[in-house]
């Protein structure tokens, strides 16, 4: 990669664009933290449109700060949303003015899946034919941990990029397993399973019974918001359910603007769900979903520089 440093700041503005909090503080209150430079959605466009060809040839950037065509296309799809925000209501409007339209919702989820698949770079999976060719592998390599599910029938392990490998073996029912590094965490999901490790001292933070199998990470850091077949989890950092939400039908869609899930189940049934309004330490919750007329094998790539935050 020629420029990582371009590749840190496009980072740091994807970062923006997928916090709502930040959005508010910085661009519409112009409440800088301590020692942090003054920010604008300005300063996001700018790099995205004017300062690179991200607009118009992501694919460009590929070996220069971007890493493949994945990336490429997670990136053109926030500009792309961007862009129809700009195209709709123009180029002067204040910043608190676009972060209330209804289609910010969508630029915030496209800087989201981006970032996640921009996490994908730092982890490797490799499968293997049996228990024993699992084994044989391993042996004598360094292995931090291992996640089984029931009824095991299929076999593998991630590797990090330093060496470090966590053995899985999981019942195949179509759904591979999962996995983000946020900062010395390894989190792998498969099956019934939720996992964390802790990379620098080789142990396992917790282990998660999911309520059913496993599908994504929908949000990585305080909370980890992860999803199965028909509802979300939240968890602190210590593996703690903080909330839980189930629909009456398997998920078919949803989008996540902030901190609100929303979505449809596959029989057409709108649901919403905000846990920051709706969960209490003391009294977690579920919710019903209201009546009204989406990964494989996963990994991030943590940033290390100081935000401009």
């Amino acid at each position: 990669m020629q420029y990582p440093n371009m590749r840190a700041e496009l980072l740091e503005y994807l970062q923006d664009l997928a916090d709502i909090d930040y959005q508010q503080q910085a661009w519409v209150r112009d409440e800088a933290a301590p020692g942090a430079e003054h920010d604008t959605l300005d300063h996001a466009i700018h790099f995205l449109f004017d300062d690179t060809s991200l607009a118009v040839a992501p694919e460009a950037a590929i070996g220069v700060f971007l890493v493949d065509q994945e990336e490429a296309r997670a990136v053109h799809t926030v500009t792309q949303a961007i862009d129809a925000l700009l195209h709709r209501y123009g180029t002067s409007l204040s910043d608190a003015a676009y972060l209330a339209k209804p289609e910010w919702g969508q630029v915030v989820q496209a800087a989201t899946l981006a970032l996640q698949t921009f996490r994908r770079s730092g982890l490797a999976w490799i499968p293997c034919d049996s228990p024993a060719d699992l084994h044989a592998r391993l042996a004598g390599r360094t292995v931090i941990g291992q996640v089984h599910t029931a009824d095991a029938n299929t076999w593998g392990y991630l590797e990090v990029a330093d060496g470090r490998r966590v053995e899985i073996a999981y019942a195949n029912t179509g759904l591979m397993p999962q996995a983000v590094l946020d900062g010395d965490d390894l989190l792998v999901g498969i099956g019934e399973c939720l996992a964390c490790f802790a990379l620098s001292t080789a142990t396992r933070r917790f282990l998660y019974r999911m309520p059913v199998l496993f599908h994504e990470f929908v949000q990585v850091g305080d909370p980890l918001i992860v999803r199965d077949e028909l509802g979300f989890v939240g968890l602190a950092r210590d593996g703690a359910e903080q909330w839980s939400f189930a629909t009456e039908d398997l998920i078919a869609s949803y989008t996540l603007a902030g901190r609100q899930i929303r979505g449809m189940t596959a029989s057409g049934q709108a649901f919403a769900f905000d846990p920051a309004t709706q969960y209490s330490p003391e009294r977690p919750v579920s919710a019903t979903p209201m009546r009204s007329s989406v990964y494989d094998i996963a990994s991030t790539q943590r940033r290390h520089q100081p935000r401009r935050r």
